[in-house]
């Protein structure tokens, strides 16, 4: 992928001297991220606003307690400065709740600008032999022999662990959006030189181990369970998340049950060292098990229907979500807002776009809350408030309870023009059946869904009033619970909504 690219003619001369002196190469790309640079002047005029804000509040409050030093009360006032004191008196007396509503937004404008004004002020270079980062006036270069470890987090910066110990650490948002390619780069570089020796390490029957996840000649072992190599069919990471697609076996027989995609998070406690390149292993020993000579000639074919499956399973479940943060200015004045919520696009009109929930005890696995488990009681209330962002009126949103292990439900729905329907959907036989549904009598763009679980009964209310009862046995357990957004297959405009303030309590 290196090989492909061109040597950008805005490279500056500086930048060339500075390959030399690490020995990285000839500069061939600068990995910046202009977003990010615009982002961090917006948010950081939005916080030069609201510490003035502050500023006038405080002077406010302490010149009133010099000012009543001088007029006691307000009989003491003179006519002339009447106006004067009464402003003076309002911001002190409303200063303890002003100062607490601008410094919770400062606090949170701070927290946003940190990691943009890192990577705004961040020269990354791509090249041939390395990466060249230089940092205000400091300057660092990592070679692609140096690498040995690296780190995808949640959050903050990528590490690139050296052979001697040191870190080299990547903003974020510089392996990001139109950036992504500089993980790939990055961990085809490593594949080359470490894959070889992880490979003959496996051929060796050498356990691999990749923080929580280990690997040999019988399988992969994360998550507390053991997946053997007949079991999977793909494999795929997303930053410290692994998603493996195999069959689980039957604990009655021991026979392959349907595959499904399983998602293994990163434990608190333990990090992830070269996930890339785990799952990169993982699927060369596939590909190498597929053509393997000492298999039967069916099990190359099994393998790739299997990948095919996780392939189109992958497709249609694959979440387009954002964390949308807006920024509000309200009268003169200038009130900055910060609102948090969760961002659903319906892009591929072919399939919905859901978000599922559930609840694993400590003492079990993130993978058993995929499973026959039952972690919610029979009785529970949960509701989500939904606003209506794009979409024709056939769009609607909607809050699902009783999910079967991602497959039948029993749902409220709103679309825009203020239809409702509540329905629920066999998952064995792929057919739904309406119960109910009306018209609410007030259109709006925003609505709060709420649903009372009570083993069979289901009461559907909206902003807090009630709608129905519905007596629907069809399922009385609930392995998930979840939030949807969908639209007219036809439409010309995507359909999206944003879920917030989203709330679930079990009852006795």
């Amino acid at each position: 992928m290196i090989n492909q690219l061109q040597p950008e003619s805005t490279i500056p001369s500086q930048i060339y001297e500075l390959a030399v002196k690490h020995n990285v190469g000839t500069p061939l790309k600068r990995s910046n991220n202009k977003f990010a640079q615009v982002f961090t002047i917006v948010v950081a005029i939005f916080f030069l606003i609201q510490l003035g804000m502050l500023g006038y509040h405080i002077y406010g409050f302490i010149a009133f307690i010099f000012l009543s030093q001088t007029y006691p009360n307000v009989n003491s006032v003179p006519d002339n400065q009447l106006e004067n004191y009464a402003w003076l008196k309002s911001l002190h007396d409303d200063f303890r709740q002003s100062s607490l509503q601008l410094i919770s937004p400062l606090l949170a404008i701070l927290n946003i600008y940190l990691p943009f004004a890192s990577a705004s002020r961040t020269r990354l270079y791509i090249c041939t032999d390395g990466l060249l980062k230089v940092y205000k006036k400091q300057d660092e270069a990592i070679r692609w022999d140096e690498i040995q470890e690296l780190y995808t987090p949640i959050g903050g910066a990528f590490r690139l662990i050296k052979e001697d110990g040191s870190n080299f650490s990547l903003p974020l948002l510089l392996t990001i959006g139109r950036n992504k390619n500089l993980m790939n780069i990055i961990t085809e570089e490593m594949s080359h030189r470490l894959l070889p020796e992880m490979l003959a390490r496996y051929e060796r029957n050498e356990t691999l181990t990749f923080g929580d996840l280990r690997l040999n000649q019988k399988g992969i072992y994360g998550a507390g369970t053991t997946v053997y190599w007949h079991q999977i069919g793909d494999i795929t990471s997303e930053q410290t998340r692994l998603s493996l697609y195999y069959s689980p076996l039957s604990k009655s027989d021991g026979s392959l049950t349907p595959a499904q995609w399983y998602t293994w998070k990163e434990p608190a406690a333990t990090s992830r060292p070269n996930l890339p390149l785990f799952v990169a292993l993982v699927n060369a020993i596939l590909d190498q098990r597929s053509t393997s000579l000492q298999e039967s000639a069916s099990r190359p074919q099994q393998r790739q229907e299997l990948k095919e499956r996780a392939e189109v399973v992958w497709r249609k479940n694959k979440k387009r979500k954002r964390l949308t943060i807006a920024s509000v200015i309200i009268s003169s004045i200038m009130i900055f807002a910060l609102i948090i919520g969760l961002l659903m696009t319906q892009k591929n009109m072919q399939y919905v776009d859901g978000e599922w929930f559930t609840f694993v005890p400590d003492k079990l696995s993130t993978q058993d809350a995929f499973t026959n488990y039952n972690y919610f009681p029979h009785n529970y209330h949960v509701q989500v408030n939904a606003t209506f962002i794009s979409g024709n009126k056939d769009t609607c949103i909607s809050l699902a309870v009783h999910v079967q292990n991602f497959s039948g439900y029993q749902s409220f729905d709103i679309c825009k023009d203020g239809a409702w329907l509540y329905y629920h959907w066999d998952g064995q036989s792929k057919t739904s059946l309406q119960m109910d549904s009306g018209k609410l009598p007030t259109v709006k763009k925003s609505y709060l869904l709420g649903i009372d679980v009570t083993d069979n009964i289901i009461a559907l209310s909206v902003d807090n009033k009630p709608v129905i009862s519905e007596h629907d046995s069809m399922y009385e357990t609930t392995n998930q619970l979840e939030i949807v957004v969908y639209g007219d297959n036809n439409a010309k405009e995507v359909s999206a909504a944003l879920f917030s303030d989203f709330s679930y309590q079990p009852e006795q």
